[in-house]
């Protein structure tokens, strides 16, 4: 049974929903956006990103992986508050409440951390798109080059920003001005961290493709099973 390892492998942790967002001028991106990426141990490979409306799939492919773990891929539905880990070698998927996963991670809460957000005046340019670097979170260990003009990342701009493990960002960090970046319609093309003076690349596009995309790929397939998420085990 691999299902556990390929639900992490997907490398997404979930977004949670915020207030509804006042969205700019610029449409909704509709499109594919293609990544490379490396994990913190170091693994490398690609994510691809295919984004409708309100809803995002992420398919990760990770070198040395399993190609049960290959096939599998994560749909986040922001405006129907879920997001599914689908396992095609088990023909099953995990489904989680994105609402509920919010309230547990409220009452856990020990203290809200301010998402700081700083300019660096350094620009870039990647998958043909220019975009400007920002300094992210508390200890301004995330660099991400964010570009105008691309659209809307809608699903991200619908869940207030958080973006967790989705691109390296903070997670969960209660920070407007962290949020009003992607309400403003900034899009992310490269993720960096930043750890004393090594810079470590998180995600870098490949490619960024506007183009229809169809309803179906964030459609579980007929005939596969809900599978539940076992609960942690408790450490004594």
């Amino acid at each position: 049974m691999h299902w556990k390892a390929t639900i992490a492998a997907a490398g997404f942790t979930a977004l949670t929903l915020g207030p509804p967002p006042i969205l700019g001028a610029q449409a909704p991106f509709e499109g594919k956006a293609v990544y490379r990426v490396t994990t913190e141990t170091g693994q490398t490979g690609t994510v691809t990103w295919l984004v409708k409306g309100k809803k995002l799939r992420q398919d990760l492919a990770l070198e040395g992986t399993p190609p049960e773990t290959q096939a599998a891929y994560v749909v986040v539905d922001v405006g129907g508050g879920t997001m599914n880990s689908v396992i095609p070698s088990q023909k099953a998927y995990v489904r989680v409440n994105l609402k509920q996963m919010r309230e547990q991670m409220a009452a856990q809460d020990t203290g809200t951390v301010t998402a700081k957000v700083s300019k660096t005046g350094q620009t870039d340019r990647f998958a043909g798109y220019a975009c400007e670097h920002y300094l992210i979170g508390e200890r301004q260990d995330v660099d991400m080059c964010l570009a105008k003009g691309i659209g809307i990342l809608a699903p991200v701009a619908a869940a207030g920003g958080t973006l967790g493990g989705l691109m390296g960002g903070p997670a969960n960090e209660g920070s407007d001005a962290y949020a009003e970046l992607f309400r403003q319609g900034l899009f992310p093309l490269q993720v960096s961290r930043i750890t004393g003076t090594e810079r470590r690349v998180l995600m870098e596009a490949l490619s960024v493709q506007r183009m229809p995309v169809p309803a179906s790929s964030f459609v579980i397939p007929a005939g596969y099973r809900p599978m539940r998420m076992p609960a942690p085990r408790r450490r004594d």
